[in-house]
């Protein structure tokens, strides 16, 4: 998955890890899971949510299509490349982020009981796999430096513009800067 271009084909392939940490909590019977495991699972949605709005709005400005044509984003909207990049840290499981605390609390939990430790060593090291493609996508992100600017369509795709304007990019933009805000919080 790691090598793949395609942003949705990566989202789909690194879903199924997420769905594990929420269906574990559902399949316990104690609580602190349940409750770990729903908070996980806003928590993702919100993640979700807000990338699939800031790709949305780089596809709308850009025209991008693949992960190499959202490093433009550095270039044009350095707000929208930085909460990219902080979405995708926080759904990778780095420390500062909220991710991180949720996941670090199933998995102390699934580890902590004596029936549920297989789910728990299981859940960490899938968790250690997509936080390697996350941070693969958030690596690549950084270093492309050399953007080909040639081959990327500044402004609103013309098709795309008959039901949107500029003014709904705006509050695109400001919803995701919101969304990103409550994450980190």
């Amino acid at each position: 998955a790691y090598k793949i271009n395609d942003l949705k084909n990566i989202f789909i392939i690194t879903t199924f890890s997420q769905i594990a940490y929420i269906s574990i909590g559902f399949m316990s019977s104690s609580f602190l899971l349940l409750v770990y495991s729903l908070n996980y699972f806003f928590v993702y949605i919100y993640s979700v949510l807000a990338l699939f709005l800031i790709i949305i709005t780089a596809n709308i400005i850009l025209n991008c299509q693949s992960l190499n044509d959202l490093a433009v984003l550095k270039f044009v909207d350095y707000t929208l490349y930085l909460n990219f990049l902080g979405i995708i840290f926080s759904l990778s499981g780095l420390p500062p982020f909220l991710g991180f605390f949720l996941k670090y609390f199933l998995i102390i939990k699934l580890l902590t009981s004596p029936i549920l430790f297989k789910f728990g060593v299981v859940l960490l090291l899938t968790s250690f796999i997509t936080m390697y493609i996350y941070l693969s996508i958030a690596y690549n992100l950084i270093k492309n430096k050399y953007v080909n600017f040639s081959t990327i369509e500044f402004g609103l795709h013309p098709i795309k513009t008959s039901y949107l304007n500029s003014e709904m990019v705006s509050i695109i933009n400001e919803s995701i800067t919101l969304i990103f805000n409550s994450i980190i919080i």
